[in-house]
């Protein structure tokens, strides 16, 4: 599928400045031990080396290192980076290949599986623009080895093998519209992050319609979806070599380890809706559901499926 066949027009705005927004008919997904370790880390202003394994053709390991950091000025505090994070870079980074300016209500359809001008609610907008402020502030620098680096093609080479710039690189703008000031963001780079795991071939693909499953779009569903969609992904890919997916590794993958049984049972309930509504897409060829606590996802994978 080429790059025009992957946008759809979302809706247009009479009389504002950004008269497009294009909205993608596929959804971008970063994978990786690189991804997932960087992801999960607490940012403080002290920037500490830390390696990570991905599968490459060499024994040593990248090298990364993630700071509070804004235009050279460090910054007092610590922050925790969440899956919610990773959902709204994702987001942005599928939405960069045709828009240069979106919204915090483009970014929350994205990762909702939207394509159309659905409302978006205030806490909603919210939460992506408190991600979108702490990925500004979060300076990330990746290094390759450097025999990796020799081997491979000429992009690689031309940059050193270095994946350098904030997490999200953006400018706040507001633009004028018949509806009032609508405020945007205007995309000044592809994400770092982003531009490195592209690079390394980990960019999976699904059809933006997955992510549009039934369950209301809460924060924790959201994680959910994420999380359940990444690891059968791995299984599909033969890069995880289990086929279940265990409840206790949802909870924990959710922050959910010690709630109380009710709050996890609901969990269980959404992950069964998420599981039903993707068979239609044939992301696996099978799959069993063992509503136990102690129990999980038997998952038969689809080693053939691909974004159509």
């Amino acid at each position: 599928m080429n790059k025009d066949e992957q946008l759809v027009p979302q809706y247009y705005q009479e009389g504002d400045q950004f008269t497009l927004f294009a909205a993608p008919t596929v959804a971008q997904k970063m994978r990786g031990g690189v991804v997932d370790d960087i992801m999960s880390r607490e940012i403080t202003s002290q920037a500490a080396d830390f390696e990570s394994r991905d599968v490459l053709d060499t024994s040593e390991a990248v090298t990364s290192k993630i700071m509070l950091s804004y235009e050279g000025i460090e910054i007092t505090g610590r922050v925790q980076l969440t899956p919610f994070d990773r959902e709204v870079i994702d987001a942005v980074a599928t939405l960069s290949l045709a828009n240069e300016y979106v919204t915090s209500s483009t970014i929350f359809r994205v990762m909702s599986g939207k394509t159309k001008n659905e409302y978006v609610g205030y806490r909603q907008r919210a939460r992506v623009i408190e991600s979108m402020d702490k990925c500004a502030f979060s300076k990330l620098t990746i290094r390759l080895p450097q025999a990796f680096v020799e081997a491979h093609n000429d992009e690689i080479r031309r940059i050193d093998g270095v994946y350098s710039g904030q997490l999200l690189a953006f400018e706040k703008v507001t633009a004028n519209s018949s509806r009032g000031p609508i405020d945007c963001y205007k995309l000044l780079a592809v994400p770092a992050l982003f531009r490195y795991a592209r690079s390394m071939g980990k960019i999976s693909e699904f059809p933006i319609a997955m992510l549009d499953t039934p369950p209301a779009k809460t924060e924790r569903t959201l994680l959910l979806q994420g999380y359940l969609l990444r690891r059968i992904d791995a299984m599909n890919r033969k890069e995880e070599p289990l086929s279940k997916i265990l409840w206790r590794d949802v909870y924990e993958a959710l922050g959910m380890s010690g709630a109380v049984r009710q709050h996890q049972m609901r969990v269980r309930e959404t992950a069964k809706e998420i599981i039903a509504y993707w068979e239609q897409y044939e992301f696996f060829r099978g799959c069993r559901l063992d509503s136990k606590s102690n129990g999980g996802i038997l998952i038969t994978p689809n080693y053939d499926f691909r974004c159509e």
